[in-house]
């Protein structure tokens, strides 16, 4: 998906997953207020040289400028950090840039990232759900739409959605986007089934995934290459005593058990490390 400015610099045409009228209908104030730069929340928690996790908290809207953010604190990070179980990503956003958000999910997924919906994440949040190598989300937080072309104002607001039919541009972007987001699912293990389904949907109402379509898209725990590669190690890190049943059980729980200080990164880290560990 490129950036197409016109003459006027009027804006540009992003191939998202964003549906305005029902974030402004059916999100207070309260629940969900992004600015346009809102930061990516960093916070390093440094016990020890053993038991160092890192947290990302993603909040707002999803753009270039947050991937340029993101990246910055990974790379600041070392590679000490980045081990599996040890970098974990709280994230509520209810969509934004496509493209951006293909980019961060696939920084996300090379770098291990263990990712938890905390309150929402639809639209194009749903890339970087998707690349986790450990995914979970509380009941009915997945939105989705079918994918659309918008002409955006100079500060990424939706001025008008385009109608690819009528423009052959549009068109193409569609079509580039919409084969390399399959792609991208793919190289992430999710389900086929789960691209067919955006594909059926409209692009101005949200379809709020049920509890039942997470796991059947292969939308919530560990992804199997993970498990394959990765999975005994990271076990043995916390708890060599446990099963890898319970283990499991325990790691799916930590919504459960720590969401009550979703807002606090640092305290759900702590949260997260001893649940897995007690």
């Amino acid at each position: 998906m490129l950036n197409i400015h016109s003459k006027k610099s009027i804006g540009s045409f992003f191939a998202l997953l964003l549906v305005a009228h029902f974030w402004v209908a059916n999100c207070s104030a309260a629940q969900f207020s992004p600015s346009l730069e809102d930061p990516a929340n960093f916070i390093e928690l440094k016990n020890n040289s053993q038991n160092q996790i890192a947290v990302l908290s993603i909040s707002g809207k999803i753009s270039k400028s947050l991937y340029d953010k993101i990246k910055l604190n990974i790379e600041k990070l070392g590679n000490q950090n980045i081990q599996p179980g040890r970098f974990i990503v709280l994230i509520d956003s209810m969509g934004g840039d496509g493209e951006a958000a293909l980019k961060i999910g696939r920084l996300l997924r090379k770098n291990n990232a263990f990712i938890f919906v905390t309150n929402r994440c639809a639209s194009a949040c749903v890339y970087i759900y998707a690349a986790g190598v450990y995914r979970s989300s509380i009941p009915n937080s997945i939105g989705i739409h079918a994918t659309k072309i918008t002409l955006n104002d100079k500060n990424s607001r939706v001025v008008y959605e385009l109608n690819p039919d009528l423009h052959e541009v549009a068109k193409k972007k569609l079509m580039d986007f919409d084969n390399g987001s399959q792609g991208f699912f793919d190289e992430m293990n999710i389900n086929p089934s789960f691209h067919e389904k955006l594909r059926s949907l409209s692009t101005d109402k949200l379809y709020w995934l049920s509890q039942n379509d997470v796991k059947t898209f292969g939308l919530d725990g560990f992804d199997s290459f993970f498990v394959e590669r990765e999975f005994s190690g990271f076990k043995d890190a916390f708890n060599k005593n446990l099963s890898q049943a319970t283990f499991n059980e325990k790691i799916n729980n930590t919504l459960k058990q720590c969401l009550y200080v979703k807002n606090m990164p640092h305290v759900f880290a702590e949260c997260y490390k001893k649940n897995l560990r007690d």
